[in-house]
This record gives C-alpha cells, sequence and structure tokens, in this order.
C-alpha cells in the first residue's frame, strides 16, 4: 500500500492506495455483542484497544493544539454491576448464556455489552493537518527478511529485542519481500490492547483474529499459551523534517517486552 503523493498527512488512512484490511478496527466495537454469540457456535473471543496517549490535532506546526477526546475507556465501565435505573433509550437483558445484554430503541438488531453514547454531530469538519503527543518510544532491530502472512497475504517483519528474541511485529505498507536493513526502526507507543484467546488447545492459526495477529504465524512465538494476549500498539515512524514525523509503518510488541524496552517519552508530532 503506497502512500498517495498528495498534501493529506501520513497518519491518515486516506493518504495511503491500497487495500484497507478493516478487520483490525474490530477493537473498535468491542461493545457489540457478536451475532452468533448466544448461538450454538463458539463465542467470538473479545479483542480491546486502551488509549494510553493524550492526541492532539491541530492545523499548522504553531497553532492551537486541540485535544483529541475519546469517552469509550469511561463507558467501559461506567455501568460494571448493578444499577437502578438503565441510561434513557436502553433496555437491559440476559441473553442464553445468563450474560447481561443491552439493546437500544433506535438500533434494532444489534446487542450491546455495555451502553454506548448515542448522539448526533455537530456537523462540523476537522482539516487538521498534524496530530501531536508525548508518548514512550524505542529502538528495535528487525529481521532482514519480511514474512507474508498466509491468510491475509500482507507482508510483514518480525521486531526483535537487543538480544534477538522475537517481541512482536511490524505490518509493512508494501508487497516487497527483498531483504532489507536491519537497523533498529524508530517506534513510538500508540495505545494499548488485549485479546482473548480461548482456543481451547487449537492451534493459534485457528483462532478468530488469526489474519490480523501476524506473529501467531511465526515458529519463534512464545505467548499461545496465555489465556489473554497483551501487547502494545507501536508506529515506525521517520523524521521528515525537523520535529515532524511521517507514519511508515503499524504494528504489535508484547506487553511486558515494551514496558521492558520503551526508553523514555518523547513530544511528537505527525504530519
Amino acid at each position: 500500500m503506497p502512500r498517495e503523493e498528495a498534501v493529506l498527512p501520513s497518519w491518515s488512512w486516506v493518504s495511503w492506495r491500497g487495500n484497507v484490511q478493516s478487520e483490525s478496527w474490530q477493537s473498535g466495537y468491542d461493545y457489540l455483542v457478536a451475532q452468533d454469540e448466544g448461538a450454538d457456535q463458539e463465542v467470538q473471543p473479545r479483542w480491546s484497544t486502551f488509549p494510553t496517549v493524550q492526541w492532539y490535532h491541530s492545523a499548522t506546526l504553531a497553532s492551537t493544539r486541540f485535544p483529541i477526546k475519546s469517552d469509550a475507556p469511561e463507558w467501559r465501565t461506567r455501568f460494571p454491576g448493578e444499577i437502578t435505573q438503565d441510561p434513557i433509550g436502553w433496555q437491559r437483558g440476559i441473553d442464553t448464556d445468563g450474560r447481561r445484554v443491552y439493546t437500544y430503541q433506535d438500533i434494532i438488531g444489534h446487542q450491546f455489552r455495555y451502553p454506548i453514547p448515542i448522539g448526533i454531530g455537530d456537523g462540523r469538519a476537522l482539516r487538521s493537518r498534524y496530530i501531536h503527543c508525548k508518548t514512550r518510544h524505542a529502538k528495535l532491530p528487525t529481521t532482514p527478511k519480511p514474512y507474508r502472512a498466509f491468510a491475509s497475504g500482507c507482508v510483514f517483519l518480525a521486531l526483535q529485542d537487543h538480544d534477538g528474541k522475537l517481541v512482536g511485529t511490524l505490518r509493512l505498507n508494501s508487497s516487497d519481500r527483498d531483504k532489507r536493513s536491519t537497523e533498529p526502526l524508530d517506534l513510538i507507543e500508540l495505545s494499548c490492547g488485549s485479546v482473548e484467546l480461548r482456543h481451547s488447545g487449537k492451534d493459534l492459526l485457528d483462532h478468530h483474529f488469526a489474519d490480523v495477529f501476524d506473529e501467531w504465524v511465526l515458529p519463534e512465538w512464545e505467548n499461545g499459551a496465555q489465556d489473554v494476549y497483551e501487547f502494545y500498539n507501536v508506529m515506525h515512524v521517520q523524521w521528515a523534517e525537523p520535529g515532524v514525523a511521517s507514519r511508515l509503518a503499524v504494528g504489535r510488541v508484547e506487553k511486558r517486552a515494551w514496558e521492558r524496552l520503551a526508553v523514555g517519552e518523547i513530544e511528537v508530532s505527525i504530519g
């Protein structure tokens, strides 16, 4: 997926040309009960993303920076136990497995794990070119030869620690599998996440999200026996101009490895 030669910022998927793997967006919809849950099928494992960085946006590097707000973490925990009254428009129920579910009066045919904010946008379009944050970073080496995931066909690099141990993967915006430099790559932290493995003794390649988690196809991967896989989402950046980074690729690093390898925080502006 090469980037279009345009004025669009590198952090926006709109500025790239190629296929978009929408499966990776599923972690943003963990409030939805999967359509097959409650049926005579294996329950779809839960995949969630949690913010670790406060982002800001601005029209120029020097203009006012406005916070990018996300209410998702608050709504995940707003109704953890018994509540005396459901939010307006929401109705509580119990599914066939005894789990609490919610339905909303104007969204027919969908069940939710918890109520979410329902509203109408004010119609204003944000046209900011830059996003900014203060985040942890690390420089990690990679294997010289990229891999190609069998299911998705995507090309990715294996990320290593400084002892050569596999710690994560980086999905490339390219179909090129030629050998490349193993010089450490600049990585910044975007968020953290977790996915329930729930493979019941099955190979990880049979997992519901096997097409997304490229690291699971590598024989060196050691985290398949856990009940939950925890990780940090990272972005590979290069410094296009003083003080401004460009997005090159995104990937994941296993949680304990990233917390060991991330050396500190830096101020980042991405254009």
